[in-house]
């Protein structure tokens, strides 16, 4: 799908009075920019195209887009197997597009256990590392990975 199949779709949903107030894409790297005949010279660059169009598309229709990204294998060198902005795959495009970008960590998946001291089994540890609206920082919350559900633990 590109950008303009997603304009389109949503489009329909509004003439139906439908409109969504938040559409998750989900992933960034198999997703295209609006229709167009450019040949671009490298991924990143039609990466930046998607994300440009789907700002647009954001502020155009009024809808909040939630855009999943993979990460590169930085985080696996840090000692804290955390990432940051420059860990996104698609380079500097969605880091400075978004008004919001969040890395999830689950410390299990590195090995963590409930072992004394080590965190639990069932939490995953959101990093906001960056907010255009207000802090950044680390919120810990529940998870559930037999059903995918994420809540609050307090």
């Amino acid at each position: 799908a590109n950008v303009d199949y997603v304009r389109n779709q949503l489009g329909k949903l509004i003439a139906i009075g439908k409109k969504p107030d938040i559409v998750a894409i989900d992933y960034l790297g198999i997703m295209g920019p609006s229709k167009s005949s450019k040949k671009y010279q490298s991924q990143v660059f039609e990466l930046e195209e998607t994300v440009r169009d789907l700002r647009i598309l954001s502020k155009d229709l009024n809808i909040s887009l939630i855009v999943l990204s993979q990460l590169n294998r930085g985080p696996e060198a840090r000692l804290d197997k955390t990432a940051d902005l420059t860990h996104f795959r698609s380079g500097d495009a969605l880091p400075n597009e978004a008004a919001l970008a969040i890395t999830i960590y689950n410390p299990c998946a590195q090995g963590a256990g409930s072992k004394d001291g080590e965190p639990p089994d069932n939490i995953l540890k959101l990093n906001v590392v960056k907010n255009r609206f207000g802090p950044t920082g680390e919120v810990t919350v529940g998870f559930d990975a037999k059903t995918g559900k994420i809540y609050d633990l307090y």
